[in-house]
């Protein structure tokens, strides 16, 4: 009576055949999820940009502004800049119109995950 079954060898080269075609999925997936992961952080940045680049064309003083703000899980820094004369590469104080900068970072990268600039008459 012949045994019917697979034996050990048949088996181990069957789940190493399956790994070798499952490892480049898995990272495809991962790429994917960090590419998404990414999209939703620009999405943030965008929102905290736009709400702060509101308060800045609100009728009042505006200036130079640095806020770390808490949202979506991570910190976020948001970086208001009035091009008002204040600084010594910006134009004469009281050019018309104002010009104002909002930029968002995701602390420690110094890249910039969004921007804004908008112009404002004093």
């Amino acid at each position: 009576m012949k045994n019917k079954g697979f034996t050990l060898i048949e088996v181990l080269v069957a789940i190493t055949i399956i790994a070798i075609l499952i490892i480049p999925l898995i990272g495809v997936v991962t790429g994917q999820f960090k590419k998404d992961q990414n999209i939703v952080d620009k999405k943030m940045a965008l929102q905290l940009a736009r709400e702060a680049m509101e308060k800045a064309l609100q009728p009042g003083l505006v200036a130079d502004d640095s806020v770390e703000v808490f949202a979506d899980g991570k910190r976020w820094l948001i970086v208001t800049d009035v091009i008002d004369g204040q600084e010594g590469d910006e134009p004469a104080l009281g050019t018309d119109p104002l010009e104002v900068q909002v930029r968002v970072y995701l602390p420690p990268a110094k890249e910039i995950y969004s921007s804004l600039t908008a112009l404002k008459s004093p």
